[in-house]
């Protein structure tokens, strides 16, 4: 390897010398090709490199017998894929990394027979690892020939990792070719997006489409992937080929091959729309055309259409029809757009266009985004300046919450769901949160890292009093807060002396630090509690303890679980099929320690006579990784019908040396009573064990510990590196289901008790008054809460936000962003606020009032989330609803006999209505007496704490309480 790269840097010296003086505007580059030319029977990783010799593919030992011939069946020299092993053979070309401009990767076919009936698959694409031999799987992006069940050959294109998107279209060809075919994968690291270019024999090239790549994944080297068996009926290869895909050309170069395209440009900075025939030649007989975005990204309000035409428009689609056609010459140009541009601006760049020609001809049309520098606007930057700063969350923040519905993704996106599930929420936000810290100083790392820190020493606790002395009376929390911002904004004001120099800020860290460290929190690492709305699939499950990590479904198993969906608080199981249904959940390796994966059942029911005896539900271990997983089982849990019977085992662990675990607990066919069952991963001792939990009793093992098998991935026995939840046989019978009321996993032993996650309570009390509460043993710091009611049942008017009572201000509190922001949507049916900068923390025992939020008998339908800051979860609570006693004289019922009150008694003065906690004074009606009541219990927060008249005001301070009172009552200080 040191050679090769020695052998690069001198052959770029050389390159440099050559083009000494050589015009600015350089020819277009062959970084690296391989024409096949070699004689016969030559391996891939003997082929020549014409472009950049010595480099060469680190080929797959079970392509054999792939090789290139001269001539065979009238191609020139190609690379032909001849492999009898159905696995996917790995062949890694290392390149220099391209981590910006545009490079375009080429493979010329000269023909194909896809003859078998496995999925035989071709792939080229780019990956974002380059460690030899083996590189890894990291793909940023890549096109595939694949068969599918029809017999035919798909073309499709696709990336993966965080924002990746794969190309929305896909076309099939013939399963046997002997005509040429081209196809050209783009990545554009720049804007971070990929393009799939094809040609069919002498047809004008296509696009097949486009997508985007993961920022954070370059090409750092090329695959080429073959599956499946390639060789049936080729015994005398090469006298006899009749399955096989022969590879002309592969080539790596800076200049797009296909030069008969046409184009279409939009500029990102105004949107504008231009079509030019970029082809070499006329377009004739152009009987219509269309412009579609599967976002909803156009504006036709600003679209300008070809004089002469019939059209159709909306965010979705643009679309023209000519009763003659029309013609386009070479080199012309048509603005199909005004200065406002018909494009609408978002990172979510999937326009396509396609030309209607005469005879049922199609040209699809290469769309390029210009200007901007080449950049694609990220995701969060909202007002598409190319910055992530507060700016942007103040868009986020006053569109949170709105409706959405009837917008395109597109629009969705402007008014800020960055995740494109059709709402601005808790989501965003912390998608919002995550990317500004990354652009601004990498700032979430400091509080998830709390926990870790050993018990304070000496030393911080003389932090702790340097804090103390120069900072007074400043709130603990606020100094948390502060500190859980990125660090270059401490030098956005001025802070307290102790804080500002180095020595201040070093005594302030280690302070929270050391206050951190008595924190032990139970670890939840997964968990699905089930608590989202009916109907919810697994794969839209919440995850409260991971964001964002949801259950994957695998190609065989989607369709399997379509019916199966969360009601009334547990995953309802529901099957039609007989096979396995796999769903796989990628966790954190699990290479050493103990960790346990725990589910909860509320019931089940199996039918006497099964239409399917093999019902069985697994919760599994699994040695592989995603995104493609497998079925390398390293331990697992198992209910299983056997007859008229069901059964608790722990079998079916995988590899040399696996053993199963002794024994088994009987289960009845009908259950209504909770049932719960553990798998304990003991990789300390390379052993699993299972226990299980009936109704009430304590938990019980299920005999021994068993061994984990041997691995096929790694040196030793098996890792728990994803959870696999596979049921098998159909639960469709009358009556038959399977309710799962949670899934998580956990690196605290629930032996004794369910492991509860740390949350906030939100208690809602009978006289409207709402309270965010701590009623844990650990402090828990969040930045974001929603409180909704379908019925709306909240109370906007009575809500006293943590914006309005100026909760935990940062760094003064004087900017956006520095203090708790309502979101804009907030009203009867939501109630949400979100604060960037920083977060406010509840010790044990705390509480936040939130006012009178709550309807005095409104419908107990509300839900509260929130984000908590440390540990990034987003968990949904069931609120508590209290009864509680009136206060004699509050006429509102907010708890407390105030000038609120005597707004009530002034408006209902002479009439027929009875006063809330009138104290049965004049029932019924409202008159002196009642007023004489309420100034005698002012000031009163409770039945028996009755004012005396030394407690109230003189009569003028009553007057003026009063009318601060009508001042206050009506409005909301924002």
């Amino acid at each position: 390897m040191m050679l090769r790269k020695l052998f690069r840097v001198l052959l770029t010296i050389a390159c440099a010398i050559a083009c000494w003086g050589v015009a600015a505007v350089a020819p277009a580059v062959d970084f690296e090709s391989f024409e096949f030319n070699d004689s016969n029977g030559t391996a891939l990783a003997n082929t020549v490199n014409t472009a950049n010799p010595g480099n060469a593919w680190f080929e797959d030992p079970q392509m054999t017998p792939s090789q290139t011939q001269q001539s065979l069946g009238g191609r020139p020299g190609s690379y032909y894929i001849i492999k009898s092993a159905s696995s996917s053979d790995n062949n890694f070309l290392q390149i220099d990394d391209i981590n910006s401009g545009v490079r375009y990767l080429t493979a010329k076919i000269s023909g194909w027979n896809f003859q078998e009936t496995s999925n035989e698959q071709f792939r080229l694409g780019f990956l974002n690892s380059d460690t030899e031999p083996n590189f890894g799987n990291l793909i940023t992006a890549q096109m595939s020939l694949v068969r599918v069940a029809s017999g035919e050959v798909e073309l499709t294109g696709g990336a993966l990792g965080v924002g990746a998107t794969a190309v929305v279209s896909d076309v099939t060809f013939a399963s046997e070719r002997t005509t040429p075919f081209e196809m050209t994968l783009a990545l554009d690291k720049t804007a971070n997006t990929y393009k799939v270019f094809y040609r069919d024999g002498t047809a004008p090239t296509q696009v097949l489409g486009s997508g985007l790549v993961d920022p954070t994944r370059d090409g750092k080297a090329i695959r080429m992937q073959a599956s499946g068996v390639f060789g049936d009926f080729a015994q005398f290869f090469p006298s006899e080929v009749l399955d096989f895909l022969a590879v002309d050309r592969i080539a790596l170069t800076d200049v797009n091959p296909h030069t008969d395209l046409i184009t279409l440009e939009i500029d990102r900075i105004n949107g504008a729309m231009t079509l030019r025939n970029t082809s070499g030649a006329a377009i004739n007989g152009i009987e219509s055309y269309s412009i579609t975005s599967v976002a909803g990204g156009l504006n036709p309000e600003n679209w300008t259409p070809i004089a002469g035409g019939s059209n159709t428009s909306s965010n979705a689609e643009l679309t023209q029809s000519f009763a003659g056609g029309i013609n386009l010459t070479n080199g012309q140009v048509i603005a199909l757009s005004n200065a406002s541009g018909a494009w609408l601006k978002s990172p979510l760049e999937d326009v396509s266009m396609v030309l209607n020609l005469t005879g049922g001809l199609t040209r699809t049309v290469n769309v390029n985004y210009i200007d901007n520098g080449g950049l694609r606007f990220a995701t969060g930057d909202l007002n598409f300046d190319n910055v992530i700063t507060v700016a942007d969350y103040l868009i986020l923040a006053g569109e949170a919450e709105k409706d959405l519905l009837g917008l395109s993704t597109a629009e969705a996106y402007r008014q800020g769901d960055l995740n494109g599930d059709g709402f601005n929420s808790i989501a965003d936000f912390a998608q919002f949160k995550a990317i500004f810290e990354l652009n601004n100083g990498g700032a979430g790392s400091f509080s998830r890292m709390l926990a870790g820190i050993p018990e304070p020493s000496g030393l911080a606790l003389l932090g702790i009093a340097a804090i103390c002395v120069s900072c007074g009376g400043h709130r603990w929390r606020t100094i948390v807060n502060r500190l859980q911002c990125s660090n270059h904004l401490f030098e956005a004001k001025a802070l307290p002396v102790a804080i500002v120099t180095l020595g201040g800020r070093f005594c302030v860290a280690l302070a929270i630090l050391a206050m951190a460290a008595s924190v032990s929190r139970a670890a939840i690492l997964e968990d699905f509690m089930f608590n989202d709305a009916n109907g919810t699939v697994l794969s839209d499950a919440d995850n409260s303890a991971n964001p964002g990590n949801g259950w994957v479904l695998t190609s065989s198993g989607s369709g399997d679980l379509d019916n199966s969906a969360v009601l009334n608080g547990s995953f309802r199981l529901q099957k039609t099929t007989t096979n396995l249904s796999s769903s796989f959940l990628d966790v954190d390796n699990i290479t050493s320690g103990k960790a346990w994966l725990v589910a909860e059942m509320s019931g089940w029911s199996f039918t006497p006579t099964a239409s399917s005896p093999t019902e069985e539900v697994r919760f599994t271990f699994i040695d592989n990784d995603g995104p493609t997983f497998g079925s390398s089982i390293t331990a697992q849990m198992r209910i299983v019908r056997a007859g008229d019977a069901l059964s608790l085992v722990g079998t079916g662990a995988l590899g040399t040396g696996a053993t199963n675990v002794a024994g088994s607990f009987a289960l009845p066919l009908v259950r209504s009573t909770p049932f719960t069952m553990v798998l304990e991963l003991d990789k300390d001792l390379d052993q699993y064990s299972v226990f299980y939990k009936d109704d009430t009793n304590p938990f019980q093992a299920l005999g021994g510990a068993a061994n984990l098998g041997a691995s096929t991935l790694n040196d030793g026995a098996r890792d728990g590196n994803s959870i696999r939840f596979g049921p098998t046989g159909t639960f469709n019978d009358t009556g038959e289901f399977f309710d799962i009321n949670r899934i998580y996993l956990t690196d605290t032993n629930p032996l004794g008790g369910p492991v509860d996650p740390v949350t906030l309570s939100l208690e809602v009390r009978s006289n409207g008054q709402v309270f965010i509460k701590n009623e844990t043993a650990d402090p828990i710091s969040f930045d974001f809460y929603r409180i909704a009611s379908a019925s709306n049942s909240l109370n906007f008017a009575g809500w006293n936000s943590l914006a309005n009572q100026g909760v935990d201000p940062f760094l003064g509190g004087d900017d956006p962003g520095e203090l708790w922001a309502v979101s804009g949507g907030s009203n009867d049916a939501v109630l949400a606020e979100s604060f960037l900068l920083s977060a406010s923390t509840l010790d044990p025992g705390e509480e936040f009032s939130l006012g009178a939020a709550f309807k005095v008998e409104g419908i107990q339908d509300l839900t509260f989330q929130y984000r908590d800051s440390v540990s990034l979860a987003q968990p949904s609570v069931a609120p508590t609803y209290v009864t509680v006693a009136g206060v004699e004289g509050d006429f509102n019922n907010n708890g407390v006999v105030d000038a609120a009150d005597y707004t009530i008694w002034r408006d209902k003065l002479g009439t027929s209505f009875q006063l809330q906690n009138e104290g049965g004074i004049t029932p019924g009606t409202v008159d002196a007496a009642d007023f004489a009541f309420w100034k005698s219990r002012f000031g009163a927060t409770s039945v028996a704490g009755a004012g005396s008249l030394a407690s109230v005001p003189e009569p003028g301070a009553l007057v003026l309480i009063v009318a601060i009172g009508l001042l206050i009552v009506p409005g909301r200080w924002r």
